[in-house]
């Protein structure tokens, strides 16, 4: 489903008017539901790269979220037995945590986002070096078709 099409034209405004239909505390998830419609419209093979993306995301949130908690439990429980630099240790080792999970998943994300724009690039140039130093080495062109909006999720 491509923005100029007819599909579109009937869906986009079919959504609208059911998000401010929907009961506030689920338009989140009634937005969610029908971003995935849009995008499986498409191709629905490449739903799993969305859905891992959407995945990882959540669920770092939700690591993150832990970590602040933690933190906050462990300052407020320990209020006046931490000396300050051990609040501070307490502090630098949730950040330090809150990075961890942050770099993962920037790093899963964009690996996928990597790999399915640039894989076909590199394995093509690596097959014409090899070929050009008469080398039987080779890797496979998986001939993928970008997903919808990949760069943007």
């Amino acid at each position: 489903m491509t923005f100029n099409s007819l599909n579109f034209f009937l869906f986009f405004p079919a959504a609208a008017m059911l998000y401010f239909l929907v009961p506030h505390k689920y338009q989140q998830v009634f937005l969610l539901i029908s971003s995935y419609f849009f995008y499986l419209f498409a191709n629905m093979k490449f739903g799993f790269f969305l859905i891992s993306t959407t995945a990882t995301t959540f669920f770092a949130a939700k690591a993150l979220g832990a970590v602040s908690d933690y933190q906050k439990i462990t300052l407020l429980q320990n209020k006046g037995v931490f000396s300050k630099e051990q609040a501070k240790e307490c502090k630098a080792i949730c950040k330090s945590r809150k990075k961890r999970i942050v770099a993962a998943v920037v790093i899963l994300n964009f690996g996928i986002l990597a790999f399915l724009k640039y894989f076909n690039f590199l394995s093509a140039n690596f097959n014409f070096f090899a070929k050009s130093i008469h080398s039987s080495a080779g890797l496979p062109v998986l001939k993928l078709i970008l997903p919808l909006g990949i760069s943007f999720y």
